[in-house]
């Protein structure tokens, strides 16, 4: 049926996919933001809703506890954890 997803159909994204992991290889703290910057460098045109989406997909956002980037995400979510007392 014409509404069915084709999982055999190859992804359209694959290029821009890999070249959005090699920026992430060299700057492993940039975000969408950044990436998409990098991008259009490059001369990709490409809208940064697109790779906003496509960073979610890959599992490559960054969070931010302040100012500083971090990479798991317990340091955010555990602030009610303290240190033990003597």
């Amino acid at each position: 049926m014409y509404w069915q997803k084709r999982f055999e159909r190859e992804n359209p994204d694959q290029k821009l996919e890999n070249t959005i992991l090699e920026i992430r290889e060299k700057h492993a703290d940039y975000g969408y933001r950044r990436i998409h910057a990098a991008l259009k460098n490059d001369g990709w045109h490409i809208n940064k809703k697109k790779v906003q989406r496509i960073v979610q997909k890959l599992s490559l956002q960054v969070t931010f506890c302040g100012t500083v980037p971090h990479f798991c995400a317990t340091c955010c979510f555990n602030k009610s954890i303290k240190p033990e007392s003597d």
